[in-house]
C-alpha cells in the first residue's frame, strides 16, 4: 500500500484500494497515475488487457473529482456496452467513502432510464460512442465543464467504425480538459488522433514482458482441423479444474462447438454477436458464478469480459493477427495466479503459428495430445478421490440396501467396476488415438484447396462481385470470407482475391459460387440495399458510402442521409 501512497493517492482511495486487495502497483498504473495527479499534460498509454488500466485512470480521475460539483467532470469512451458496464463498476468500486454519481449510457438498454440518471446527477460518466451522441443530441449530456476525456481500447474503437463519433464527441467538451488515451496498439489513426484533438501529449508505454505475463503457460498441439474437437475434449479431462474460455472464428462454429461441450458433459454456453443483451449479461453471470464451466467466444463476443480466475484460454482457431492472440491469452495468468493458453494448431495454421510467436515475442512450446489411456487414467484417479470423499462422510446409508442386492448377484469386483465406468462418462476406450502429424507438409487436400484458390485468384474468367462495406464497417477480409462461409457454406478456399476499400470491396470468385450467394443474400435480405451485387470485373464501382453496421457488439451506426439503409449484424 505503501507503493501507491508514494504515487501521491489520497488516503480515501487507499482505502478503497486495501478494501479490494490491491497493494502494488502494476507498470502501467505506475507510470500513469502521478501523471495524471501531478501534471497537466495530456498523456497516451499503450497497455495491453490484464494490466491494471482501468484503475491507472480511474484512481487520479476519483482523487482529483470534487463532490456534489453539479457537472459532468469525466467522460470515459469505451468501444462496448461490455467494457462499459465493467470500467464503471471498477470505478464504483475504487471511489470508496467519496460521494460522487458515475453513470454508464450504452445502447441495449432504455434510453429513457439513462436520461432519468442523467438529470439527477452525474459526476462522471462512462459511455460508448453512438449513445453519448443520442445523449449530446437531445441535449441532456453536457461536457462543457469536463476536466477528464478518457478513450479507452481506442484502437477497438477506431477499428469499429467509430472514428467519426469519437471526434464529433471531443468537438463538444470542455476545450481545456485532460486528455487520456489507451490502446493495446498505435497505429497511424491513433496517432493522428492524438495529434489533433491533444497536442502536447506524452507517451507511456507498457513493456511487452510485463504484458505477457510469466504466469501464463502457452503451449500449442498440432492436431488435423477433423479431430480438433476430440483432442479439445481429451484436453479438458485431464485437467482437475477446468475453467475458461475458448475462441472461436464464427457464430455458428461457436454455437457448434457449445453444444458439442454440452453434450459431453462440460457445461458451456456459447456468446456471439447473435445473443441478445439481456441474455448474454444472464450467460456471463452464469460464468461467473461458475455455474457454466465454459465460455465458447468470438473475439468480438468477449470484448468487455472481466473474469479474473480463468485457468486455462483455448484457441481452438489462431487468431489472424498477433495482438488479438495477446489479448485473448491476457484473460488468464491474472492476480498472481498461474494460468495456460492453449493452441489447437492445424497444418494449415502453422503459418500463423510463426506469425503469432514472432510478433507477440511469445515462447510457445508443443504439447503432446494425451492417449486415451491417459485420459482414462485420470478419470480413474478423480473417481477414486471422489469415493473416498463419499465414504469418510458417511453418506451411503440409503444405499446399502442396492449395495447388498447387487453383491448377492454379482461379484464385488464386478460390482465396483461397472459402477465405477458407469461414472467415467464417455467410453474412451474404443475411441481411435488422434495421431500425431508426423511430417511438416500439408496433407493433399490443404495442398489442394490452397492450389485451387490460388488458380482462382488468378483466372481472368471469374466472376467479380462487389461488396457495400469496408473497412469503416469494422470488416477485414478475413471477417468477409467467415461471413460468406457461415451465410452460405463456401469455404474460403473457394474464393479468390479480394480487394478491401473504406467504404467497399471486391471479390474475385467462380460463378457458382456467385450465383449462390447473390440468391442467398438477395432470399434472405430481399433487393433493396443489397449487401452483394455483381461488378464487371473491367469496371471499378464508385465508392459507396455504407451506412449499416455489422458487428454484433458495437452501437448500431446512424445513417447519413441515404435512405431505405438496412442495419445488418452477423
Amino acid at each position: 500500500m505503501e507503493e501507491f501512497r508514494s504515487l501521491g493517492v489520497s488516503e480515501t482511495v487507499l482505502a478503497a484500494l486495501e478494501q479490494k486487495g490491491f497493494d502494488t502497483p502494476t507498470p502501467i498504473q505506475a507510470l500513469t497515475i502521478p501523471l495524471l495527479l501531478n501534471g497537466d499534460t495530456d498523456l497516451v498509454a499503450q497497455a495491453q488487457t490484464g494490466t491494471g488500466k482501468t484503475a491507472a485512470f480511474g484512481i487520479p480521475v476519483l482523487d482529483r473529482a470534487e463532490e456534489r460539483a453539479g457537472f459532468i467532470q469525466a467522460i470515459i469512451l469505451t468501444p462496448t456496452r461490455e467494457l462499459c458496464m465493467q470500467v464503471a463498476s471498477e470505478i464504483e468500486s475504487l471511489k470508496g467513502k467519496k460521494k460522487l454519481s458515475i453513470v454508464t449510457v450504452y445502447g441495449g438498454q432504455s434510453i429513457s432510464l439513462q436520461i432519468k440518471q442523467l438529470k439527477k446527477g452525474a459526476d462522471i460518466v462512462v459511455g460508448t460512442p453512438g449513445r453519448v451522441i443520442d445523449m449530446l443530441e437531445r441535449g441532456v449530456l453536457d461536457l462543457q465543464g469536463v476536466k477528464y476525456v478518457v478513450l479507452d481500447e481506442a484502437d477497438e474503437m477506431l477499428n469499429m467504425g467509430f472514428a467519426e463519433d469519437v471526434e464529433r464527441i471531443l468537438q463538444s467538451v470542455n476545450p481545456a480538459r485532460r486528455m487520456l488515451l489507451f490502446s493495446a496498439t498505435m497505429p497511424q489513426r491513433i496517432l493522428q488522433l492524438a495529434k489533433t484533438y491533444m497536442g502536447n501529449y506524452q507517451n507511456l508505454v507498457a513493456k511487452r514482458e510485463d504484458v505477457t505475463t510469466a504466469l501464463i503457460d502457452q503451449v500449442y498441439y498440432e492436431v488435423r482441423a477433423d479431430q480438433k474437437f476430440n483432442a479439445l475434449a481429451r484436453l479438458i479431462d485431464v485437467e482437475d479444474n477446468f475453467y475458461g474460455v475458448i475462441f472461436c472464428r464464427t457464430k455458428a462454429e461457436t454455437a457448434e462447438l457449445a453444444q458439442q461441450l454440452e453434450a459431453r458433459g462440460y457445461p458451456s454456453e456459447a456468446l456471439h454477436g447473435d445473443v441478445a443483451q439481456a441474455q448474454r449479461e444472464k450467460i456471463l453471470q452464469k460464468f461467473r458464478d461458475r455455474k457454466t464451466q465454459i465460455l465458447v467466444a468470438t473475439d468480438v463476443a468477449a470484448r468487455g469480459i472481466d473474469v479474473t480466475d480463468l485457468s486455462h484460454v483455448v484457441n481452438y482457431h489462431l487468431p489472424y493477427e498477433a495482438e488479438s492472440y495477446v489479448h485473448r491469452i491476457g484473460r488468464t495468468g491474472r492476480a498472481g495466479k498461474q494460468g495456460t493458453a492453449i493452441s489447437l494448431v492445424s497444418p494449415s495454421e502453422r503459418r500463423l503459428l510463426g506469425n503469432v510467436r514472432h510478433a507477440a515475442k511469445a515462447d510457445i512450446r508443443l504439447g503432446k495430445i494425451p492417449t486415451n489411456q491417459e485420459v482414462l487414467q485420470r478419470r480413474l484417479d478423480g473417481l477414486k478421490v471422489q469415493v473416498s470423499g463419499v465414504i469418510a462422510s458417511g453418506g451411503t446409508r440409503d444405499f446399502n440396501a442396492l449395495a447388498a442386492e447387487l453383491l448377492s448377484q454379482y461379484s464385488p469386483e464386478e460390482t465396483v467396476a461397472a459402477l465405477l465406468k458407469h461414472a467415467a462418462g464417455p467410453d474412451i476406450t474404443n475411441m481411435p488415438e488422434i495421431q500425431p502429424i508426423q511430417d511438416r507438409r500439408r496433407d493433399s487436400s490443404e495442398r489442394g484447396e490452397r492450389s485451387d484458390r490460388r488458380d482462382r485468384s488468378e483466372d481472368s474468367n471469374q466472376t467479380r462481385l462487389f461488396v457495400a462495406m469496408g473497412r469503416r464497417d469494422d470488416m477485414s477480409k478475413t471477417d468477409l470470407l467467415n461471413y460468406i462461409q457461415q451465410e452460405t457454406g463456401i469455404r474460403p478456399a473457394r474464393l479468390g482475391k479480394i480487394e478491401m476499400f473504406d467504404s467497399h470491396a471486391y471479390i474475385n470468385l467462380g460463378e457458382a459460387e456467385a450465383e449462390k450467394i447473390l440468391h442467398v443474400f438477395t432470399t434472405k435480405y430481399g433487393r433493396q440495399n443489397p449487401l452483394f451485387t455483381a461488378a464487371p470485373k473491367e469496371k471499378r464501382a464508385k465508392s459507396k458510402s455504407s451506412t449499416s453496421g455489422w458487428g454484433g457488439d458495437r452501437d448500431k451506426k446512424r445513417s447519413k442521409g441515404s435512405k431505405g439503409s438496412k442495419s445488418r449484424s452477423w
